[in-house]
């Protein structure tokens, strides 16, 4: 039975595959101190080892076993090497999926986010919200509650007024139009108290068009109706853009 050979023999001896038979009988020589059962008494696998060292050396002087065991150690190299181009190539579909996943992810926020402010303007039983605004001068202190919708009511049915800190208001509108309404009345001062006109704006940014130019599909029944004004009166320990942006927030999730 041939004897298998799993190291790389001219590692082991410390010699290069240029290195000729004297070279390679001397480095065996050095070996062969080096790992004599005398010299390694403690150590129970000496006589194994010394063997082994015998056949390494005759592998190396005999040409037909040296070119076996070349032959053999080019394979296992390619073997090594295809091994890891494979895992190169795992490792680079991973990357690849996981960068794909990362962008599907990140579009998908976007989408999300875009939907989100598109639809943050309208409730979900196409009520419509808007954001109501006064300078803080001559006439501000008229502006309560009960005033605005005095106000408001002038372009349509005011579904939900609520009055905020530092001269600010949301008020819900049964449709579009009725708040488009109001947003150009109020762009020419004809909104409020004549020295100090309210501004009323979409609340972050244009409404959705709809291309029909046909109001929203009125309430559906199995909506619930927003929630009382009282619900979200701000605290005093937040600013009104934050008492704001979760009035917008929570009216869009009714439906």
């Amino acid at each position: 039975m041939a004897f298998e050979v799993e190291i790389d023999l001219y590692e082991y001896f410390g010699i290069s595959f240029e290195s000729s038979a004297k070279e390679i009988k001397k480095a065996y020589k050095i070996k062969a101190k080096e790992l004599h059962p005398d010299k390694n008494k403690g150590d129970p696998q000496a006589k194994e080892k010394f063997q082994k060292l015998k056949e390494y050396h005759d592998i190396l002087l005999d040409p037909a076993r040296k070119v076996r065991h070349m032959e053999k150690e080019a394979a296992a190299r390619r073997e090594e090497a295809n091994r890891m181009a494979e895992k190169n190539r795992i490792a680079e579909r991973i990357r690849k999926d996981w960068e794909a996943s990362r962008e599907a992810a990140a579009c998908a926020a976007r989408r999300e986010h875009l939907d989100t402010v598109k639809a943050a303007s309208r409730t979900s039983d196409g009520h419509v919200i808007v954001s109501v605004k006064w300078k803080n001068k001559h006439g501000s202190l008229l502006y309560n509650r009960e005033f605005l919708y005095t106000c408001l009511r002038e372009f349509g049915t005011v579904l939900n007024v609520i009055v905020g800190k530092k001269c600010s208001a949301v008020a819900e509108f049964a449709s579009r139009l009725e708040a488009e309404n109001a947003i150009k009345a109020a762009s020419v001062g004809l909104v409020g108290h004549m020295e100090n006109p309210l501004k009323v704006s979409w609340p972050l940014g244009p409404a959705p068009h709809d291309e029909s130019g046909a109001d929203p599909a009125p309430a559906s029944t199995k909506h619930p109706r927003p929630p009382s004004p009282t619900t979200y009166q701000p605290s005093d320990n937040i600013s009104f853009e934050t008492f704001e942006s979760d009035v917008l927030e929570k009216m869009a999730r009714f439906g």
